[in-house]
């Protein structure tokens, strides 16, 4: 069996992050790096994240605690 890995966003975290931090969706997507257009869809839940998003967290935004801000869900696939 193979093990898929899905990754969403805690979007509390993310919108606790932003608020602690002033921030706008245009500067949380420049200080991530992703398109500030990607950041209000994220956090209205009709986008997912992709691999520039958690690469911009790792890379530009490393304060951010990956472990809240990401949850998998794991599952099991024949």
């Amino acid at each position: 069996m193979v093990t898929e890995k899905e990754f969403f966003v805690n979007i509390a975290y993310l919108k606790a992050y932003k608020h602690e931090h002033n921030l706008t969706n245009r500067e949380l997507a420049k200080r991530i790096g992703v398109h500030e257009s990607s950041i209000s869809r994220i956090l209205r839940k009709e986008k997912g994240i992709g691999m520039k998003f958690i690469a911009g967290v790792i890379y530009n935004a490393s304060e951010l605690d990956l472990d809240k801000l990401l949850k998998v869900n794991q599952k099991e696939v024949v």
